[in-house]
């Protein structure tokens, strides 16, 4: 885990731009990855049973957690926007495209083996 860590920073050594878009990937990128569950949980509460712990919403559990996931959606938007104007290739945040390849290379194992 060391090593990798090395070899992610040394990858600021060529190129200060693609180390700032692989970190600025990971605010969405954990945002994300909670609201997919909030979400995945209103959408098949039907179809799985659940039982509740000792603290509940209530009748306010589906509101609360689509207000939550449209919020992270909205924020998750907005980290990805540049940092200053004017946008140069400079000072252009990468981390759109950091998340579009790690989107794409997801699909394709998903496709290659994971969904059967």
């Amino acid at each position: 885990m060391v090593l990798f860590s090395i070899l992610l920073n040394c990858i600021a050594i060529g190129s200060t731009e693609t180390v700032v878009a692989i970190f600025n990937i990971t605010a969405p990128a954990l945002d994300l990855s909670y609201a997919a569950v909030i979400l995945a949980r209103n959408l098949y509460a039907s179809r799985i049973e659940f039982r509740p712990g000792p603290y509940v919403l209530g009748w306010m559990q589906k509101p609360l957690n689509y207000i939550a996931t449209t919020w992270v959606f909205f924020i998750s938007v907005v980290l990805f926007f540049p940092t200053v104007t004017p946008v140069t290739a400079t000072n252009f945040n990468y981390a759109v495209v950091v998340g579009a390849a790690i989107a794409v290379f997801s699909w394709g194992w998903w496709w290659a083996g994971a969904r059967k």
